[in-house]
């Protein structure tokens, strides 16, 4: 028999915010700079910080990194969130994964917005086609 592995709650915000992002767990653990990465990175970061109340080393330690680099994650997170934007509400998310809740995907909901309009572009451009022929009795 073998018994399930569970991840450590940190361990746990790192997948979340890599499933989140789209990106792998040794992306955000890792020094990659891709947009992706360092918001799941910093995102991950916060949320230790604030849901785990772990502190600034001990957050460094889970990724390899010294106290001030998560200082510095977490400072900038804050102040994306507070200049208001799509980052508080993905943060929100994160924590709702996290609690077992499901969320809509933001790229999906994106994808799916565009598609809508192309389908109401093309319908609009149909009606006008349709229109021209028949104005000329075809």
């Amino acid at each position: 028999m073998t018994v399930p592995q569970t991840l450590s709650p940190p361990r746990e915000i790192v997948a979340a915010c890599a499933k989140y992002y789209h990106v792998t767990m040794k992306d955000v653990l890792g020094d990659g700079r891709q947009l992706a990465t360092v918001k799941a990175r910093h995102a991950a970061m916060l949320l230790m910080r604030s849901e785990l109340h772990l502190s600034y080393p001990q957050i460094g330690r889970q990724f390899l990194k010294d106290h001030t680099t998560a200082i510095y994650a977490i400072r900038h997170i804050e102040e994306r969130i507070a200049e208001g934007g799509t980052v508080a509400q993905e943060v929100d998310e994160i924590r709702a994964l996290l609690n077992g809740k499901p969320t809509p995907c933001p790229r999906c909901e994106r994808i799916d917005a565009s598609i809508a309009a192309l389908r109401r572009a093309l319908e609009t451009a149909l009606g006008e086609i349709e229109a021209l022929e028949e104005g000329r009795g075809g």
